[in-house]
């Protein structure tokens, strides 16, 4: 099975079936620097919750980031090239995380019971009207409208930072992450191995 978007890792199946996402978001609290988003995906049979997080560079701690470096570390090696699209080593994954806190506009995670399931960055440059949106999610958290709901909070984020459009790039075989990109409303262009998503806002 393959990723949701850009990569997913393999992991033991977790709890019981994903009921729905509830409705309240709570968003109290529109500046970037405080806003920490906390909604509850709940479970069939189940009272426990997913946790979705929205930080900004200035809420992302180092904490953070070695949770992130630890989710790009349980993709097997193959959904690693579907994320980022070249071979990533153990010190690249490490630098990665790392460089999150001073290069991403926003990073979305999912976490349950401790476990970071699912990653979304968003990139927005000054002077730049395109912003730039990465996603991986576990393969054990995938199908639960998760990837769906982090994308979403990313594009209201894009949206606030006055960009006029949001890019992402796959590869061609990355079936579900393309499905993703559509059911977000991206229009899609491929051309050779990659595919490029655009969502003009």
């Amino acid at each position: 099975m393959r990723t949701i978007f850009l990569a997913t890792a393999g992991v033991k199946h977790f709890c019981a079936k994903l009921y729905k996402i509830t409705p309240s978001h709570r968003l109290w609290v529109s500046n970037m620097q405080a806003e920490q988003i906390r909604d509850r995906l709940n479970f069939v049979g189940d009272d426990t919750a997913i946790q979705l997080k929205l930080l900004d560079r200035r809420t992302l701690s180092e904490l953070d980031c070695s949770e992130v470096a630890r989710h790009f570390l349980a993709l097997p090696k193959d959904d690693r090239l579907l994320r980022f699209m070249r071979r990533m080593e153990v010190h690249d994954l490490r630098q990665y995380a790392l460089q999150l806190m001073s290069k991403a506009h926003a990073v979305g995670l999912a976490v349950y019971e401790g476990r970071t399931l699912a990653v979304a960055e968003l990139y927005v440059s000054p002077g730049n009207p395109t912003a730039e949106l990465a996603i991986s999610v576990d393969v054990a958290a995938r199908r639960r409208g998760i990837g769906r709901a982090l994308v979403s909070r990313l594009i209201d984020v894009a949206k606030r930072s006055s960009a006029t459009d949001v890019r992402a790039t796959t590869l061609l075989e990355n079936t579900p992450a393309r499905r993703l990109l559509m059911k977000c409303g991206f229009s899609l262009r491929c051309a050779g191995e990659e595919c490029e998503a655009r969502l003009v806002l």
